[in-house]
């Protein structure tokens, strides 16, 4: 389980006032967004799970679950997957397989003691997932494997959850909870949505199911939060699907972005911006203030668009937009290329802006690793000792 303390102090800012961290352009003549994938996601009914969950016996329900939920071991630490196919592809979190040279999968039942080399088929960094596929001798038989919800209108708060996952190395541990909110914005950007339930969860848990009483898979154990890491966080079950479908068919997810370090404008805000820039030529309204950037999260994309510093943004395609969670709602509805309209208000004067939105593809341990590298090599030596 990936514990938040260690990186909040390096990626709080890029989490929550940036909308557009690494923003890159891309060939998108390489991307068809209407390919298929070979494996079309819960295209079968006899899921491991589904007449289970239709006759209501929640105990056969949850250890079917059990039953396609695997072990991901690499050479430096472990994790919690599952099946969502018959012929053995994983999903699992990206900081489980961050690095690794080897990827085993280890299955529960008569398998349990056996593991399977494991190939990365793909990876999403930005909501934390990646896919893997087990290695099966020709003789295997199809695995048992879970469905992924992606009707976020049958994901709801108080629902009862079951996580399933190895916490603290304790395999194949089921845990029972609630859905606690299902809107919270994910840690490196707002546009994936997580899930907040009540099911324990611990380190080794990461990349572990959590299903519903249908069966399904709601969302994928991530984090843990709060002084006695009581509060537990999944990327949620539709982010998941269309992250996966895009894993299958490109290896990695194209993400829309603007390249702009934004944050919320509103009189408190504006008054603390104005400490910082006190020539800058704020608005006395509420919307998104595009702020001066740095060498690592500039807005040098957003620039060459048309953005200036201090613009407020406060409309998309005529959307108004007050605060961060309008924006998290607009822009996830199109796609890197595509062509919005943003209305901003600088210098007094309102003015609209055609914006070609570009790629989020933020790499938050990459970023990590990096930021701790430059603070060992900026500690200075120790000193030889007295002479």
């Amino acid at each position: 389980m990936l514990d938040c303390k260690a990186i909040v102090s390096a990626v709080f800012i890029l989490c929550f006032s940036i909308t557009g961290l690494s923003a890159t352009e891309y060939n998108s003549e390489f991307v068809d967004y209407n390919t298929k994938p070979e494996v079309t996601l819960a295209s079968r009914t006899e899921s491991a799970t589904a007449n289970h969950a239709a006759v209501g016996n929640v105990y056969e329900m949850v250890t079917a679950a059990r039953d396609a939920t695997v072990a991901v071991t690499t050479e430096s630490g472990f994790g919690t997957g599952f099946y969502i196919t018959d012929k053995g592809i994983v999903v699992t979190n990206y900081h489980v397989i961050h690095g690794a040279k080897t990827v085993r999968i280890w299955a529960y039942g008569p398998d349990e003691l056996n593991f399977y080399p494991g190939v990365i088929m793909g990876i999403d960094p930005v909501a934390d997932l990646a896919i893997i596929q087990a290695i099966f001798p020709e003789n295997k038989k199809p695995v048992s494997f879970l469905t992924i919800e992606n009707d976020l209108d049958k994901i709801k708060v108080m629902d009862d959850v079951w996580a399933i996952g190895h916490p603290n190395g304790l395999d194949w541990t089921i845990t029972e909870g609630t859905v606690s909110h299902r809107e919270r914005a994910g840690r490196i950007t707002m546009y994936v949505k997580i899930l907040q339930h009540s099911a324990l969860i611990a380190e080794g848990s990461s990349g572990g199911p959590l299903i519903n009483n249908d069966g399904k898979v709601v969302g994928v154990n991530t984090y843990v939060l709060g002084s006695q890491k009581q509060f537990a966080y999944a990327t949620r079950g539709d982010e998941v699907y269309e992250s996966i479908l895009q894993m299958l068919s490109f290896g990695k997810v194209y993400r829309p972005a603007m390249g702009a370090r934004i944050a919320p404008l509103n009189p408190f805000s504006r008054e603390r911006l104005l400490e910082e820039n006190p020539s800058a030529a704020v608005a006395e309204t509420f919307g998104l203030v595009v702020m001066p950037g740095t060498e690592e999260d500039g807005n040098e994309y957003a620039f060459s668009q048309g953005l200036e510093e201090f613009d407020v943004i406060v409309a998309v395609n005529g959307l108004p937009v007050n605060n961060m969670d309008d924006l998290s709602n607009i822009i996830p509805e199109f796609r890197p290329d595509d062509i919005i309209t943003l209305m901003v208000l600088r210098q007094g004067g309102f003015k609209n802006i055609k914006f070609k939105l570009s790629s989020f593809d933020f790499d938050y341990l990459a970023y990590y690793n990096k930021q701790q590298e430059k603070r060992q090599q900026s500690v200075p030596a120790p000193p030889d000792g007295p002479e």
